[in-house]
């Protein structure tokens, strides 16, 4: 009768443990995505990247499994294009970024998706970097999608914006849309 009653006071001090590990979890999870949000003037705003802000450090790799970081001093400018596979603006938006390339010889860019389990997703222009990360679209408090950002060379922020067409980024760096064409 001993034997029983140790091993269930064992068991239920274990199931003690596990649900607290699990309530630990859970409230973190919790906490981190409040604190994506600040209270501004009367009502919630989500936390965003604004011009004049550092960019966030990153070192990821892309399709060709090259490093990409973020700064990068040796290069001039970054155009950050986050994007999503399901994203019907996206796949008409990337393949334009051939265009961007072609008149804007010195820029880099890098397209960010989401991480896909299926088939090819989202097809890059050559000279373009993909990376597929949520933990980078997460740093860049990037909320909804085609999202550009224009980044110098030290990891300052020159512009943002939503995107609904490739003409919006080559405005947004200073190119007009009738060079394109």
């Amino acid at each position: 009768m001993d034997n029983k009653l140790v091993i269930s006071n064992l068991l239920l001090w274990v199931v003690v443990f596990i649900q607290t590990f699990i309530l630990f979890v859970f409230v973190r999870l919790v906490v981190q995505f409040l604190n994506r949000f600040r209270l501004g003037d009367i009502r919630l705003e989500p936390q965003t990247l604004a011009k004049g802000d550092k960019a966030p450090f990153f070192r990821e790799k892309d399709q060709h499994g090259q490093i990409v970081r973020m700064p990068d001093e040796q290069e001039k400018n970054t155009l950050m294009v986050f994007t999503n596979d399901m994203c019907g603006t996206c796949k008409h938006v990337v393949p334009e970024l051939a265009h961007v390339k072609r008149h804007y010889t010195d820029l880099r860019i890098v397209v960010v998706s989401n991480p896909i389990y299926y088939e090819e997703g989202l097809q890059v222009p050559d000279g373009v970097h993909l990376i597929r990360s949520d933990g980078l679209m997460n740093t860049y408090l990037i909320h909804s999608v085609p999202t550009a950002m224009l980044i110098d060379r030290e990891g300052i922020i020159l512009a943002t914006q939503s995107v609904s067409s490739y003409e919006n980024i080559m405005d947004m760096i200073g190119l007009s849309s009738e060079k394109v064409s």
